[in-house]
């Protein structure tokens, strides 16, 4: 009866439901290639699969930049861990000496 009172909500997108039903792009979806195989794509979805395309490209970029930061870091941390251990060893001969040296005195 009161129909026009019924405010119209907006559907809150959940990208979990994405993750949970591992819904995939749609670009590399074979089935959605499929459907424009007899029929040219309209103007918004070409240029919106392109700028995907250069998110998806970016993303393996980062990705890879990624791991090679990861394993430089643990090189990294591996040589100061190995300093460390040295610079140790050498502080500890020196005091023992030291120790030595005040204790023939």
């Amino acid at each position: 009866m009161f129909d026009f009172l019924k405010r119209k909500r907006k559907a809150k997108f959940d990208s979990k439901v994405l993750r949970k039903n591992d819904i995939s792009l749609l670009i590399l979806d074979e089935r959605w290639n499929k459907l424009f195989e007899t029929t040219q794509k309209s103007p918004q979805i070409a240029a919106a699969e392109e700028k995907l395309k250069d998110r998806i490209k970016e993303e393996a970029r980062l990705t890879a930049e990624a791991k090679e930061i990861a394993a430089s870091k643990k090189n990294h941390m591996d040589r100061i861990i190995k300093l460390h251990r040295q610079y140790s060893r050498k502080m500890t001969r020196m005091q023992s000496r030291k120790w030595n040296s005040a204790k023939r005195k």
